[in-house]
């Protein structure tokens, strides 16, 4: 998550940059509990994780993740692109 602080009339003004899994997730208007129950095998923690970057999903969990969003590997990660 990376977070940028502007000064605005003596106030900071939070904004976040959601992931790509979440910007996803939230475009297939899923809650991180009802994508977790589509993998069938990632908790909703560990989601969490993966959204905030405190966590990387391993090659298995990134296309159960995927696959659950309807959504290519590549548009989530786009690291995982071929060369």
């Amino acid at each position: 998550m990376h977070i940028h602080f502007e000064k605005s009339n003596n106030e900071r003004r939070y904004m976040v940059k959601q992931s790509r899994l979440q910007t996803y997730r939230k475009l297939s208007g899923l809650t991180q509990i009802e994508l977790s129950n589509k993998t069938g095998c990632i908790s909703e923690k560990m989601l969490s994780y993966f959204e905030t970057s405190r966590g990387i999903p391993n090659t298995y969990q990134k296309k159960k993740i995927s696959e659950a969003l309807e959504v290519p590997v590549e548009a989530i990660w786009p690291e995982e692109r071929s060369s």
